[in-house]
């Protein structure tokens, strides 16, 4: 069975040459609002399993909270826990780029956040471009390279534990 069609997506039949017409930007611009959401959805759905987790909301109808996550959401208890474990990171990195931030980077920082805290993560992702209005837009490999190199380094693990300015 497949899913619905959105209501806000015009059923039109695909046009692969010509302009864009007013209806085809307007199911651009809601398709891109649907990708950009997306972008969050790891970060939101991280946050709410954990919610249910915790307060156990899934008792009324599940005996354990992998049951709920297998039966519910078709999603195995390892991911549900990445998905936890990620989005204590992906909020504090909100602030410094969470715009071009994908769960495959987050998942790469999950071994600094466990071993050195989540800013020793932070710290990893602001090595990003030199200049610090570019958007950081690291392919998950290329960060994996960067978490590797920066925690053998004492000055990293220094800075790691550094809480900064209060």
């Amino acid at each position: 069975m497949s899913p619905p069609t959105p209501r806000w997506l015009s059923r039109r039949p695909a046009a692969v040459d010509g302009d864009l017409d007013d209806q085809d930007r307007a199911d651009l611009a809601a398709c891109e609002a649907a990708l950009d959401n997306l972008r969050m959805a790891f970060w939101a759905a991280g946050k709410a399993l954990q919610v249910i987790r915790d307060r156990r909301l899934y008792r009324a109808d599940y005996g354990s909270f992998e049951a709920y996550c297998t039966d519910r959401w078709e999603i195995g208890r390892r991911q549900a826990d990445r998905l936890i474990a990620a989005w204590p990171i992906a909020e504090q990195l909100r602030p410094i780029g969470l715009a071009s931030l994908n769960e495959g980077q987050v998942r790469e920082l999950l071994p600094i956040a466990d071993r050195h805290g989540p800013q020793a993560a932070v710290t990893v992702y602001r090595t990003g471009p030199a200049d610090p209005a570019a958007a950081w837009t690291a392919e998950a490999d290329r960060l994996r390279t960067v978490v590797r190199r920066a925690v053998t380094r004492p000055a990293f693990r220094a800075a790691a534990t550094d809480p900064g300015p209060e």
